[in-house]
């Protein structure tokens, strides 16, 4: 079972440590321990990318998650281009060693995920800091690739090679 010391107040404090100290706490409902948010901009980037951080005592886990990095509905966007799509997904989620994008054809969004266990008594900052790196240097890497295949300027071959 998760320990009680793995808290919002412990991911910001992390969270100052690791630089980024622009971040937001906010309730959840139906939940105790609340979800973190802040975020990054990647180097020449017109947007920006929303990071939450969701310590999920129920499930005795750390939810990092960037939500709404693309959008590609299913009954607006060519068929060719999502099958290019999930093949690139797949593709990449075989090369990632943590975290996967994962994509909701119910309402079109693209998204990354990562899960880190928070069943023994400590969460380091250590294993912290190399998650967060984890979901910023993947998302950087990939999503404009991603988005490219959804708008038809980038096929799946592209990004798989």
């Amino acid at each position: 079972m998760a320990k009680r010391n793995v808290t919002t107040g412990l991911i910001e404090k992390y969270l100052d440590r690791h630089g980024w100290t622009r971040h937001v706490t906010m309730d959840e409902p139906g939940e105790v321990e609340g979800i973190v948010t802040s975020g990054w901009r990647p180097v020449g980037a017109a947007d920006g990318h929303v990071l939450a951080i969701d310590p999920m005592k129920e499930k005795a886990t750390l939810a990092f998650s960037v939500e709404e990095l693309a959008v590609a509905p299913t009954d607006a966007t060519p068929v060719d281009r999502l099958s290019g799509l999930l093949l690139a997904l797949s593709a990449i989620n075989a090369r990632l060693d943590l975290g996967a994008f994962v994509y909701d054809p119910g309402n079109g969004e693209l998204a990354f995920r990562l899960g880190l266990p928070i069943d023994s008594d400590d969460l380091h900052y250590e294993d912290f800091a190399h998650c967060v790196r984890a979901v910023t240097t993947t998302v950087d890497r990939y999503v404009e690739p991603l988005r490219g295949i959804i708008d038809g300027t980038c096929s799946a071959t592209d990004v798989i090679r």
